[in-house]
């Protein structure tokens, strides 16, 4: 994962340089017009190989732990890590953070396969790569664990999060070594939010819930957009290439993933209508380039914008005089994580991301009611989790090459909530072909049978066909 941050990070530097010096000698469209062509037909040629390796990688992932999709780990990892280091050098406004996710889930299923593992440590195995894979791209271990439990399992499984942290903290271990001791995002100082500035986070956070909604649709829609193109899938590719062409040439500060915009904001005085121009490019952009099917996710893309929400705000409330100077950072840290949190559906997960890379605690309460707020809109608005939806809708495409049949042992837990509790197993009406072995209730383990009643905070542990994890998770 080192390895592939450094790659990007070179080649981001060398296209930004080419651009730079088209500005002053327009004989460099001779070598970057025919480079950026040359990068589109390699990967249209390597998505026509693997079409696994579109997108961010989180989806088939997901699919994966759900036995649901079959793929060549090593196909993955050597085509992903190629298309991925070409695409996001060329500036696209895309993320490395969900390519890094589906490299490192590719090791791990690399390795239980080698060691002939049953199905359950190869689940365990690809949830402690993508684990790592995070931890190495955001030099975030705790971040990256409860992402893979809250997003990828939707529970705590010990098994689970206790691999994924130890390969956690060894991934981190190895990328400070490389990078240094501070988080890709790292905010030297953030001072704490000043008492009357938190009357200003609830409008906030109700924007951000809007446009978390409408980011949602619009990614789940502009795929079927681009279906409707008189051209095959695999040349998708060029349109995002393309159209990045002026933006890198004359505003080279806000391509890529967005981290060294985000940085940049506190201290760029933009007015307001420079930031929210700024939101729609890279808002426009990114879509675009994420539904073409190009390799690179939209982890960073999200955070970016949610940066840009947070300074907006920032930016207007202290035009008015109602909040000071300092709250700046606050404000763009609090606007990363309500926004990813809401579009993502993982509050937590977004809480403590951002809380790690300002290395303080003291912004949590803030940062919960912001994420909570926006979390509550996007429900409101029947909203589900992004990586969920492009999993389901990735599915819908491939029906015919995901197994369906086979019966996986799967853990479900039974939160307080659940209209299962009080009940006993006879009186469900389970999903065809499960079956309840047992249920784990606090040390416990109990032999279920028809009369078992189900109580809060169970785990069932359960024989399903593939096909019903979705539809238990529904039940449940």
């Amino acid at each position: 994962m080192s390895v592939f941050r450094l790659a990007i990070t070179y080649g981001l530097q060398g296209s930004l340089f080419l651009y730079a010096q088209a500005h002053q000698n327009a004989l460099y469209w001779l070598l970057i017009l025919p480079l950026l062509l040359v990068i589109g037909w390699i990967l249209s040629l390597l998505v026509r190989q693997d079409p696994n390796i579109k997108g961010s990688g989180i989806p088939q992932v997901e699919a994966q732990l759900i036995n649901r999709l079959d793929i060549h780990w090593l196909s993955v990892l050597l085509r992903k890590f190629a298309a991925a280091v070409l695409a996001l050098s060329t500036g696209l406004m895309l993320g490395r953070e969900g390519p890094s996710i589906q490299l490192g889930a590719a090791l791990g299923q690399g390795l239980a396969e080698n060691r002939h593992a049953s199905n359950t440590e190869k689940r365990i195995l690809l949830s402690a790569g993508a684990a790592a894979g995070l931890s190495a791209a955001f030099n975030a271990p705790i971040a990256a664990v409860l992402f893979v439990v809250e997003e990828m399992h939707h529970n705590f499984s010990p098994l689970v999060w206790i691999s994924a942290f130890i390969a956690s903290l060894t991934a981190d271990f190895v990328s400070l070594t490389f990078f240094g001791l501070r988080p890709v995002l790292h905010f030297d100082q953030v001072a704490a939010l000043s008492l009357g500035s938190y009357l200003w986070l609830l409008p906030m956070a109700v924007v951000i819930g809007l446009l978390a909604v409408l980011y949602q649709k619009n990614t789940l829609s502009l795929p079927r957009l681009y279906a409707k193109l008189p051209i095959k899938a695999s040349f998708y590719i060029f349109i995002p290439l393309l159209l990045s062409i002026p933006v890198i040439y004359f505003l080279p500060e806000i391509v890529g993933g967005g981290n060294r915009l985000i940085l940049a904001l506190p201290a760029a005085h933009l007015t307001l209508i420079a930031i929210a121009l700024i939101f729609v490019l890279r808002y426009v952009y990114s879509l675009l380039t994420f539904a073409s099917g190009v390799p690179g996710g939209i982890f960073l893309p999200i955070l970016t914008l949610g940066a840009l929400i947070g300074y907006f705000f920032y930016t207007l409330l202290h035009q008015l005089a109602v909040i000071p100077a300092a709250d700046a950072s606050v404000f763009i840290t609090i606007g990363m994580a309500a926004y990813f949190g809401s579009i993502s559906m993982a509050p937590l997960t977004a809480i403590i991301l951002v809380t790690e890379m300002v290395g303080s605690l003291e912004h949590i309460m803030p940062l919960g009611l912001t994420t909570l707020v926006a979390y509550l809109i996007v429900d409101a608005f029947s909203g589900k989790p992004i990586y969920e939806s492009l999993m389901l809708a990735l599915l819908s495409h491939q029906s015919g090459k995901t197994k369906t049949a086979h019966r996986e042992l799967f853990e479900f837990p039974i939160p307080s909530d659940s209209k299962l509790v009080g009940q006993t197993v006879s009186e469900v009406v389970w999903p065809e072909g499960c079956l309840i072995l047992s249920i784990r209730r606090g040390s416990q383990s109990i032999s279920a049978n028809g009369k078992t009643s189900i109580q809060a905070n169970d785990v069932l542990i359960c024989l399903v066909k593939a096909g019903s994890i979705n539809q238990m998770r529904q039940i449940i």
